[in-house]
């Protein structure tokens, strides 16, 4: 059974990076972009024309919870703490859930912000969007594989100064 789900996952992830690569293609960035972890959602900001700190929003999640579960883990097994001492680690173990809450959360808005911006720099419809939000290993392999076009300037409300085109000519 172990080995059944090994392999159902390794496809998947396969599938999914592979559909990556293949819109990271059509957007001109390298293929090879979408295999690192972090790096992929870094270079997705910047196709969906998002400002530089958005980019940096995204691991937060990550890099304050995992030490914060060391120093749990550690203090849980050492038993030469103080009863004070303990309900001090509980206070300020509640205020670091609060704050990655608070960036989980912040990560949740910035992912359905991508995946709108994604689907529009592609020319898609605003139900592709809603479905690329709930469903996107389905929809990222319908708009890797099908004839759209990326087009950043289709964004007219694009974070990035190039994207914005406005028109001056003068009407009589």
């Amino acid at each position: 059974m172990y080995d059944l789900w090994t392999i159902v996952f390794s496809l998947f992830l396969v599938w999914i990076l592979s559909c990556l690569a293949i819109i990271f293609i059509k957007s001109g960035e390298c293929w090879r972009k979408a295999i690192v972890p972090v790096y992929n959602a870094y270079v997705l900001c910047k196709i969906v024309g998002k400002k530089w700190w958005i980019r940096y929003l995204l691991p937060l999640p990550f890099l304050i919870g995992v030490p914060m579960a060391i120093v749990r883990v550690g203090v849980l097994i050492n038993d030469h703490f103080a009863i004070f001492n303990l309900k001090l680690f509980f206070i300020v173990s509640f205020i670091y859930d609060i704050i990655i809450l608070y960036f989980i959360i912040c990560t949740i808005i910035v992912y359905i912000l991508i995946q709108i911006r994604l689907s529009k720099s592609f020319w898609k419809s605003n139900w592709f969007c809603v479905w690329m939000i709930f469903l996107p290993f389905v929809f990222a392999w319908i708009l890797a594989f099908d004839s759209s076009t990326y087009d950043l300037k289709r964004l007219s409300w694009s974070d990035n100064s190039k994207a914005k085109v406005k028109d001056k000519t003068v009407k009589n």
